[in-house]
């Protein structure tokens, strides 16, 4: 390589030779190409092994022939099928995987305990360890950890496969992870998802243990959980080894959350180690393999040579379970049988049946061990952490005994941002989040015992409502950051939307004047402004909304949770939908509209009804109108009769002549159906309701609490009318008096959801595709 420059120049080109710095050149490019080359040389593994020669010429006999082939297991197919056909007898074919065990002691196998000596280890992990300083805790080895962990069982994997493929034949164990390597890599992926660097360095970490030192306390009882089982998790160990943990150690709302994320990858370097294991009993099987047909052939041709081989064979320090496989492939050559058994226990100081007994029990606890392993990831996968977290969360214990008894019986997400806001105090004031908790439910204890009302006597008022601040001052604390943002935000939105679009009005058509070259003060420069405003204005607008929704995600409001009580009777709803009476045609599609609502959204306390009007007309009574009122009276008595009476009802009121419209129609058409309807529901006059109802009974409508306003043509999917009862009925929303009389802003009267075009009306003309996309600055 360094000669090769010189002579290629000193062929081509003599004189070159005359000139010291051409010298100096080639000299320089030919030592950085000898050492580039001897690199690549070396990387790529060309030159063999001497050792491997000289380790194995000593086990040849006289008459035979020894090939090594060194290369990656995924290429031994093709040489070995070429040996194979050309040889005219059939070569003993041997096939030695490069070893993956880096620990210098065996690897122990798990053992499962009962549940008492399980809740004493859970308690003796919480007394045991200590928590590192918070400068220390912002390593993320773990999770480089587990990226290599990934990469080892692939690597594993493949090397099982490619023996599988070459004949030599695999364990059960190496089987269960050959079939389900593709569940660890969905794990891993997973939880390189769900637990972000960011969020990992936020877990306290341990001290002390020289094994553990830096790890999450998460992932330390993680570790300890999965190996007191077996690898079996299940829900009950889950939650009886969290629960004593905590008796000791009181885990936070973070290490909760992580604490799936970290038996998992607990149960993935279990699967490493085990993967490890059978990979390294492979090799031994090989081994075993390679020195019975040595013995035999030794044995058949020239005996005096097996306590040579015998005598080799001990320099490579035999495992037990080589010496078991060995045994096996000699168990019907009794010459060379009896002296191998003598060297063997010779060799591993033990009867030779203690040592075969002791490798198979190890093989039978690492097949429970492996399907264990997979079982339980599946098994978390399908298991509800959300009720394990509520179950086990010292937070929510303190939280449940709030005086006013809202939080129960909210929903989850929720309940989830109540306890995100105590974790977002806790980190700002340096207190336990107990601590916190403890505090907000005694600001409503004391609010409840003043007579306050309901909504201060709620702890959410201290978390996420106006009274923040109280809470805020109780533990000496500043609110966060985020949410005095936020809520200044809310209370100067007019203001501070406008000057945004307007600066950015301002921006843009500066830049179109310059672009255009158009003096400013000139009569073609207004002109050029006054045009450019337009387009201007309605780009600021778009970029105004987008920077909005995604630098200000929208805050859920707060809902209770009404799956399994139903709708109480104090938060009963009418579900009402203002529509004309055309013709028969379009009454039927209605009514059965209405039906599809009922049957997606059944729940007690929920009613449904039609509110109809004529169409415009030139007098107030047209021939036709009693026919269609008495077929809408008689499909709306169908639908109670069919689903029980009660459930619907019909509203319907006479034309009245319009002065602007200088015809007879409904009055103020929608909004007057509306206003009358909400009228009703107020005043409940006699008259009133029986003038405009022609079905079902004016006592339903007495504890009429929310209505629910659709169009005929908005659906009303599964659930949905249920969510949005349960959010107006959540204390935060509902509407209040402030102390000078008014209706305070924080509480809601109105609340309008997300309307979402069908598929089948979005893509039914282009007009409709092109509006109907899902880009928008609806959140």
């Amino acid at each position: 390589l360094i000669a090769g420059p010189f002579l290629l120049v000193y062929f081509f080109f003599p004189t070159a030779f005359t000139d010291i710095p051409t010298v100096l050149v080639l000299l320089l490019i030919s030592i950085v190409g000898g050492l580039v080359g001897g690199f690549w040389i070396k990387r790529l593994r060309i030159d063999l092994d001497p050792t491997l020669l000289q380790r194995y010429s000593r086990s040849l006999l006289p008459g035979e022939f020894l090939l090594i082939l060194q290369a990656p297991i995924d290429a031994m197919s093709l040489p070995v099928q070429i040996i194979r056909s050309q040889s005219d007898q059939l070569p003993s074919v041997f096939i030695k995987h490069p070893s993956r065990e880096q620990r210098g002691t065996g690897r122990d196998a798990w053992e499962a305990l009962s549940r008492e000596q399980i809740k004493e280890r859970a308690l003796y992990q919480a007394i045991d360890h200590e928590q590192l300083t918070r400068q220390e805790e912002q390593n993320v080895e773990l999770l480089h950890r587990l990226k290599r962990s990934r990469r080892w069982i692939q690597d594993i994997c493949r090397s099982l496969t490619e023996a599988s493929r070459l004949e030599q034949g695999v364990s059960p164990v190496a089987e269960w992870i050959i079939d389900n390597e593709f569940i660890v890599a969905t794990t891993v992926r997973d939880i390189l998802q769900n637990l972000p660097p960011r969020y990992y360095r936020e877990l306290p970490k341990i001290s002390g243990d020289p094994y553990l030192k830096g790890m999450p306390f998460a992932y330390g009882l993680a570790k300890e959980l999965v190996s007191d089982t077996e690898l079996r998790l299940e829900r009950g160990n889950i939650v009886s080894f969290l629960q004593t943990y905590q008796t000791v150690r009181t885990l936070s709302t973070a290490e909760l959350w992580a604490i799936p994320q970290m038996l998992r990858i607990a149960l993935v370097e279990s699967i490493q180690s085990i993967a490890i294991t059978a990979h390294s009993d492979l090799r031994g099987r090989q081994l075993a393999s390679f020195w019975a047909n040595r013995l035999i052939a030794a044995s058949r041709t020239d005996a005096a040579m097996i306590p040579r081989l015998l005598s080799d064979l001990s320099l490579t320090g035999p495992s037990p379970y080589f010496c078991t496989q060995l045994v096996d492939h000699l168990y019907d050559e009794e010459a060379v049988l009896v002296p191998v058994k003598d060297w063997i226990e010779s060799t591993l100081e033990e009867p030779l049946h203690e040592c075969v007994l002791r490798e198979q029990n190890r093989q039978s606890k690492a097949q429970i061990s492996i399907s264990n392993a997979f079982i339980s990831l599946r098994q978390l996968n399908q298991l509800d952490w959300r009720t394990i977290f509520e179950q086990v969360s010292s937070v929510e214990k303190i939280l449940r005994f709030e005086p006013a008894g809202i939080y129960p019986v909210m929903d989850f997400a929720t309940r989830d941002s109540y306890r995100q806001m105590i974790e977002k105090f806790a980190q700002l004031s340096g207190r336990s989040e107990e601590e916190i908790a403890r505090t907000a439910i005694e600001l409503a204890s004391q609010a409840e015992g003043d007579g306050k009302g309901e909504r201060l006597a709620h702890v959410g008022s201290y978390l996420i409502g106006s009274s923040r601040c109280d809470l805020a001052g109780a533990i000496r604390c500043r609110e966060p950051v985020s949410c005095l943002v936020r809520d200044w935000l809310k209370r100067h939105h007019a203001w501070l939307y406008l000057s945004a679009v307007a600066t950015l009005t301002a921006f843009f058509v500066t830049v179109l004047l310059r672009l255009g070259l158009v003096a400013p003060f000139s009569a073609e420069g207004v002109w050029f402004t006054l045009l450019a405003l337009i387009p201007a204005s309605q780009l600021a607008v778009q970029v105004v909304n987008f920077l909005v929704t995604h630098l200000l995600p929208p805050s859920e409001l707060p809902k209770m949770d009404f799956a399994e009580t139903g709708i109480p009777a104090d938060c009963r709803t009418l579900v009402v939908v203002p529509t004309l009476l055309v013709n028969a045609e379009m009454l039927r599609k209605e009514v059965e509209r209405l039906e599809i609502r009922y049957l997606a959204n059944r729940e007690k306390n929920l009613l449904f009804s039609l509110f109809t009007d004529f169409t415009d007309a030139a007098q107030p009574v047209v021939e036709t109108d009693n026919e269609l009122l008495k077929q809408a009276v008689v499909a709306i008595e169908e639908l109670n009769r069919r689903h029980g009476e009660g459930h619907f009802l019909l509203f319907h009121r006479d034309r009245v002549w319009s002065d602007s419209e200088q015809t007879y129609i409904g009055w103020e058409r929608k909004r007057g159906k509306l206003e009358t309807l909400n009228r009703l529901l107020v005043d409940r006059s006699p008259d009133a309701a029986a003038r405009l109802i022609h079905v079902g009974e004016a006592a339903a409508l007495q504890d009429i609490s929310y209505v629910i306003t659709l169009d005929s043509d908005t659906q009303l999917p599964h659930g949905t009318a249920r969510r949005m009862i349960e959010t107006l009925a959540h204390p935060l929303n509902r509407p209040h008096q402030a102390s000078d009389g008014r209706v305070s802003s924080d509480g809601y009267t109105i609340i309008q959801p997300r309307v979402s075009p069908a598929l089948a009306s979005s893509v039914g003309s282009g007009y409709s595709r092109f509006f109907a996309d899902a880009a928008g600055i609806d959140p």
